[in-house]
């Protein structure tokens, strides 16, 4: 989709335009429309445009600028809108209201219509927020992410707002990880972890304990079934998330990209936000401890804040467990798939992608790896004295 640059209605425009300025007087000057880079799940039926021109505006001429996100069912779209990568499930949660608007807290570009096409194509159409921010985040940064994200998760806990609308994705966790079982076939290679390359960042190969994992995916996901639950955004991490400000000097969270949202364990999406960023190089594993740290306390303070007071064991056991679970095949299995190219070709890309040498790719995966199936043990002791 994202090859096609759609037509768009200039009557259709002056709506939208009009809802987004809530001003029923202005007129459509001029506009054009540009592709934006998007990291898109499934460029199929997805693609991701920014809109811009004038307005005529009480005599004077005035900038505008809107995102415009195009969806439509791919051929083997499946009709069950629950199932984990469901097509139109954003417009649907922009339609819901479900979606937050904290002010000094997570929230979600507003939106300012959905246009539904003759040509199956859903329309939603959102505030630009600019161009993406590279700049790296101190750590408090992400402290005060995930603040904000446990003053939302605990708006809907189950026995407060849940919300089990047939849209809401389940079982993120295994639909991420349900592409590892070939790499973890290859990690139980003979000799496969004597590539120079692997023997320097795996001295200890982690074959068993990724194995054992593995193995316990259904168990584990299971019981993060069972623990309380809220909705999740499932896709926290650096490049989904903005920094704007807001009332009184306070900095509000900006989430984009609510394609994934979903049910899942209270905790879940702070996990996906540590353990991502540092499979992603946004943090360093030099840091990773006190990144931990940082972000499950405040965390923890954003549920305490909105009034939550349940049992934390539980919020930590979903925390180290879903980090693992979504994580660790990529960091552990990732190198070996990487070495195994004749190639080399995925190497080159490796290193383009994250703009460092191989070596010090495996070496921070390596660190991440171990420190994983630390938190997957700490998972493990959990669960088995809550459930």
């Amino acid at each position: 989709m994202q090859d096609t640059i759609p037509k768009l209605d200039p009557d259709l425009l002056t709506t939208v335009l009009r809802q987004a300025t809530r001003r029923a007087d202005i007129a459509l000057d001029t506009w054009q429309i540009q592709p934006v880079d998007y990291m898109n799940l499934s460029p199929a039926s997805r693609a991701l445009y920014r809109v811009s021109g004038t307005v005529a505006d009480r005599g004077t001429t005035v900038d505008w600028s809107l995102i415009l996100k195009a969806f439509k069912a791919p051929p083997e779209s499946s009709d069950d809108p629950g199932q984990p990568f469901y097509w139109n499930r954003e417009p649907l949660a922009y339609q819901s209201g479900l979606l937050p608007s904290q002010p000094a807290g997570l929230a979600a570009p507003a939106s300012f219509g959905i246009t539904e096409r003759t040509d199956g194509q859903i329309w939603l159409w959102l505030e630009d927020l600019g161009a993406a921010d590279e700049t790296p985040w101190p750590l408090s940064r992400y402290g005060l992410a995930a603040r904000h994200l446990g003053f939302f998760g605990a708006a809907y806990t189950s026995n407060r707002r849940a919300a089990p609308a047939a849209w809401l994705s389940r079982g993120m966790i295994k639909a991420w990880i349900a592409d590892s079982a070939a790499q973890i076939e290859r990690t139980q290679r003979r000799g496969v972890w004597e590539h120079s390359l692997l023997r320097a960042a795996f001295p200890t190969p982690p074959t068993e304990q990724i194995v054992r994992l593995w193995n316990e995916q259904d168990r584990l996901c299971a019981a993060l079934e069972r623990l309380p639950g809220t909705i999740c955004h499932h896709d926290m991490w650096r490049k989904n998330l903005f920094s704007r400000p807001s009332t009184g000097g306070h900095a509000q969270t900006v989430a984009i990209d609510w394609e994934l949202v979903g049910l899942g364990a209270l905790g879940e999406d702070v996990a996906n936000l540590f353990g991502v960023s540092l499979l992603n190089f946004d943090v360093e594993a030099e840091q990773a401890l006190e990144l931990e740290q940082i972000i499950f306390q405040e965390y923890v303070a954003g549920l305490h804040e909105a009034g939550w007071d349940g049992d934390l064991r539980a919020v930590r056991a979903a925390f180290v467990t879903a980090a693992a679970l979504r994580c660790v095949f990529s960091t552990a299995c990732w190198p070996v798939s990487i070495t195994l190219d004749p190639s080399n070709r995925y190497i080159s890309e490796t290193e383009a992608r994250w703009k460092r040498p191989i070596d010090q790719i495996f070496r921070q995966w390596s660190a991440v790896t171990w420190l994983l199936l630390e938190r997957a043990e700490e998972g493990r002791s959990l669960l088995r004295t809550l459930l």
